[in-house]
């Protein structure tokens, strides 16, 4: 039982970090080099954290680290950033636009639902043929063509290149 306590003691402040952070980093435009400074500045305050509760009660060593670390810059230094490094972030304004991403997902996701109703009813599709060929022998080979014409229509969805998006998504291809 003490175990469990002590567990979720540890859980609760590390989730007022992070929302500390994410906090810090709301009004900074999107970008892959800003979220990967925004995971290593909890990692390393999580570590700091850590090293000051070992001292003191959770309240009071949240109350140190917010203290010590307070602004952005300073958290940016403790994560081996330079302390100009977060003028730069604020000041970017190349930010990624996601919604060309969520459209790629959508036209993926509308991929996977396409292929996966066609391999469903080529699976079907399978099963008839093993059926027919015990069963009536003579229509094996309409159900070859009907498999054969739906394998063919399950492919165009992936008629596309052969390249990674600059999302660093695969593109499927055929």
């Amino acid at each position: 039982m003490k175990l469990i306590k002590r567990k979720t003691e540890q859980t609760a402040p590390n989730r007022k970090i992070k929302a500390v952070v994410d906090m810090m980093f709301d009004d900074i435009p999107y970008s892959e080099e800003v979220t990967q400074a925004q995971e290593k500045i909890e990692t390393a305050l999580n570590t700091e954290f850590d090293k000051i509760k070992a001292d003191r009660h959770e309240d009071e060593a949240l109350e140190e680290l917010l203290g010590k670390y307070g602004r952005l810059s300073q958290m940016a230094e403790l994560a081996g950033y330079p302390a100009d490094s977060a003028e730069k972030w604020r000041g970017e304004t190349q930010a990624v636009d996601i919604r060309p991403l969520k459209k790629e997902i959508r036209k993926q996701r509308l991929r996977i639902y396409l292929t996966s109703a066609f391999a469903v009813f080529a699976l079907l599709q399978v099963f008839w043929l093993i059926y027919n060929i015990t069963a009536k022998p003579v229509a094996v080979i309409g159900n070859v063509f009907v498999i054969a014409v739906d394998l063919v229509l399950a492919s165009f969805p992936f008629r596309k290149y052969l390249l990674i998006n600059k999302w660093g998504v695969y593109d499927a291809v055929f």
